[in-house]
């Protein structure tokens, strides 16, 4: 998967997401002089983080062809700043935002940055993409046809069935996720925490995708990566973003 490595050239980002916290990313580019053509990642609901396999044969992959990649650690995971857990319209709002930084890069072509956006990404991708006329193209992978909450329900349901558990757990969770649609207007609802807090207690919580902790903010993790191979000689990358300190 990383055989093209020798033939790159990767330079640390730090942006400001939509809200100004601090977002950090690699862009990695081709040998070679001249404005390329690039792809801004768009993470899944798992794997936030540059590191992840697929990111990591992206990072290799398209750069051997000619075209640029930029992966950044999603907010609240990596080296990013910022709460995990954010809403998908805070995480369009990040895509944005990273689109902008990227397209100002000297070794970027402007005309020429597109998303490429997996499962959860499938979603959040085309709408960062509409109305906005910096994107030049988008893919989509794994993506859903239907609302997030009609997959979650339809994704919960087939993990617990799989796991063996029987048709009345599967609807329990059905409608417990039923009850926090219904309560997701009001975030500091008691309702809301209780439903969470009694259902983390039954052995299916872990197969809901509902989180494990809420409201704590997390500090940047480690910023020192595992070396990837990557040359970061490449002097010309900037940084753009009032970023909050």
């Amino acid at each position: 998967m990383d055989r093209h490595l020798d033939q790159l050239v990767a330079c640390e980002i730090e942006f400001a997401g939509c809200d100004g916290t601090r977002l950090a990313g690699t862009l990695t580019l081709p040998r070679g002089t001249g404005q390329f053509p690039v792809v801004v990642a768009v993470h899944a609901a798992s794997g936030g983080t540059r590191d992840v396999p697929l990111h990591r044969h992206l990072a290799s992959f398209l750069p051997s062809l000619g075209v640029a990649a930029f992966i950044y650690d999603r907010r609240g995971e990596g080296a990013s700043d910022g709460r995990p857990g954010a809403s998908l319209t805070v995480l369009t709002g990040d895509v944005r935002a990273a689109v902008s930084v990227i397209a100002r890069q000297p070794e970027v072509r402007a005309s020429r940055v597109g998303l490429w956006g997996h499962s959860q990404g499938g979603w959040i991708a085309p709408t960062a993409a509409a109305g906005n006329d910096m994107v030049a193209f988008l893919i989509v992978v794994a993506g859903s046809g239907v609302t997030p909450h009609e997959q979650m329900i339809f994704a919960t349901a087939n993990l617990m069935r799989e796991a063996g558990y029987p048709e009345e757990e599967v609807a329990q969770a059905t409608h417990l996720r039923n009850r926090l649609r219904a309560l997701r207007r009001d975030r500091g609802s008691p309702d809301q925490a209780r439903l969470l807090r009694e259902a983390k207690a039954q052995p299916w919580y872990g197969l809901t995708y509902l989180p494990i902790r809420t409201g704590q903010p997390t500090k940047a993790r480690s910023r020192t990566r595992p070396s990837s191979g990557i040359s970061t000689s490449a002097p010309h990358c900037l940084s753009f973003g009032s970023l909050r300190s």
